[in-house]
């Protein structure tokens, strides 16, 4: 790996963004194994993945006691936390790959109906990627890789917008295999195409590179390769 690559990826802080099932995961642990090969440092971050967060909203939910607009907040000053932690890590020349940052996370609040005034608010001051690599691909074609990969969740179907029930109770539900995969399957286009919807005007205020991930990941990562040294190289 020649030395202008590693001198691009150094300090940089990507985010891989997209519908879920769009293949965020895949490619991040590409451009994981990329970074190493450059004998770089890699700090790898999930929006909706804080175990301190999660076990306090569970702990919530079950005594009914967080509405959807608390857990927003909630969510949103967990990644500003944790943003500026990673800000510093890339000043120390170290890689920062998030599977999902703001504009994913301001795209599903947007598409659960919250007001863009108070979304725009929650993030407005959390610092933006350097790139946002962002995978297109059709709902349907999310949905079926969710099932094939057995990782499909009632949040990703919206179904928490769709019924007027305290979460806990339409997690049972989900659980016990109460819905049935045709109604899973509109429910999760639906909600999907929603948060496709929300991510556009999004996008236009940021750098970001567009990619059709239909394709298979090994031609989506040579993409990726090409436009990140596109974009980020130093004059």
């Amino acid at each position: 790996m020649s030395r202008d690559t590693r001198a691009v990826l150094s300090g940089a802080v990507l985010s891989v963004e997209g519908l879920d099932g769009a293949g965020k995961s895949t490619l991040v642990a590409e451009l994981r194994r990329w970074a190493s090969e450059c004998r770089l440092s890699v700090e790898v971050l999930s929006a909706f993945k804080s175990r301190s967060l999660a076990a306090q909203l569970k702990a919530l939910n079950a005594r009914l006691l967080l509405s959807g607009r608390e857990a927003v907040v909630m969510y949103a000053a967990d990644v500003a936390c944790r943003s500026a932690a990673a800000v510093a890590r890339a000043e120390r020349g170290e890689l920062v790959l998030w599977d999902k940052h703001v504009l994913g996370m301001a795209a599903r609040d947007l598409a659960r109906g919250h007001p863009a005034e108070l979304v725009h608010a929650l993030y407005a001051s959390v610092p933006a990627p350097d790139l946002v690599l962002q995978l297109d691909v059709p709902p349907s074609v999310a949905f079926e890789r969710k099932c094939h990969a057995s990782a499909l969740t009632m949040w990703e179907c919206g179904l928490d917008v769709l019924l007027h029930e305290p979460v806990t109770s339409i997690q049972s539900r989900f659980e016990a295999g109460s819905f049935g995969l045709d109604e899973l399957r509109r429910h999760f286009v639906w909600f999907q195409e929603r948060v496709a919807a929300a991510y556009e005007p999004l996008l236009r205020e940021v750098p970001h590179v567009r990619l059709d991930a239909s394709k298979t990941p090994e031609v989506v990562a040579e993409r990726i390769r090409h436009e990140v040294c596109a974009r980020l190289a130093r004059p």
